[in-house]
């Protein structure tokens, strides 16, 4: 398949992880579940980057791995986050008055586009040849720092959690930590 197929299956995926976001945001009436499927969207390209492309097949499987525990860890930190809380400040205000349909463009839809726009280079190595060898060392780096991103992520999250779970820090802003 060609980089064409590649991102308008993309596109496709992600206007469906975003509309099913809407449509559960209308439902409870919060559009903040926007930051929930952020890095879902990210894991639909993924998916079809993988099983579309016709580049390095290990490039592409190890892709979506990296990306999909990213997302998928991203996603789930962000439920957790949110879950039980009443809308985000900067959406009730963003979309103070606004309509549905309004909402779904302000929202749901630029951050689809975002989605598409950050994750062009992951579509784009789905169509592209073998690594060649001098190429294969920047790989090396770039799991590594893929690495050390999502373990401090991990803790750095984890540290917040602790923080908010004691109540003598409620109001607090945490300073310490990562």
């Amino acid at each position: 398949m060609n980089i064409v197929v590649v991102t308008s299956v993309s596109a496709l995926a992600v206007a469906v992880v975003h509309s099913v976001a809407f449509a559960i945001g209308r439902r409870i009436g919060r559009y903040n579940v926007v930051d929930v499927v952020w890095g879902l969207g990210f894991v639909a390209v993924a998916v079809a980057a993988a099983t579309l492309g016709h580049g390095d097949p290990v490039r592409r499987w190890l892709l979506l791995a990296l990306v999909s525990t990213w997302g998928l860890r991203l996603s789930w930190h962000m439920y957790r986050k949110t879950a039980g809380q009443g809308e985000d400040p900067r959406y009730a205000d963003l979309l103070r008055g606004a309509t549905p349909v309004q909402a779904l463009r302000k929202v749901f839809g630029l951050q689809g586009l975002l989605t598409l726009f950050v994750s062009f280079p992951l579509q784009l190595s789905a169509v592209t040849g073998p690594t060649p060898k001098p190429l294969l060392a920047v790989g090396g780096v770039g799991l590594a720092v893929w690495l050390v991103g999502i373990t401090f992520e991990a803790v750095g999250d984890w540290q917040l959690w602790v923080f908010k779970s004691d109540p003598a820090n409620r109001g607090v802003i945490m300073d310490r930590g990562l």
